[in-house]
């Protein structure tokens, strides 16, 4: 499973989502899929969770699924 299959997998277990919206990288985190402040705050925590990861306070200035996944890339390295 890919990075963004996993930010997919989390973000669908904090949004109890059913819908079959596709996520991409292009996606804005608060217009297109509904993150609020709170949501981010829950969100960074599960992917620090899934992930094994510590996002620093700059994940709270992404906007878009692509800067979260390329930061989450960067610390598995």
């Amino acid at each position: 499973m890919n990075t963004l299959e996993r930010f997919t997998k989390v973000y669908r277990k904090i949004n109890q989502s059913t819908n079959d919206l596709k996520i991409t990288r292009d996606l804005d985190l608060s217009l297109d899929l509904g993150i609020d402040s709170l949501k981010k705050i829950q969100l960074g925590v599960f992917l620090e969770d899934e992930f094994k990861i510590t996002l620093d306070v700059q994940f709270f200035s992404f906007k878009t699924v692509g800067q979260v996944i390329d930061c989450i890339d960067l610390r598995l390295k």
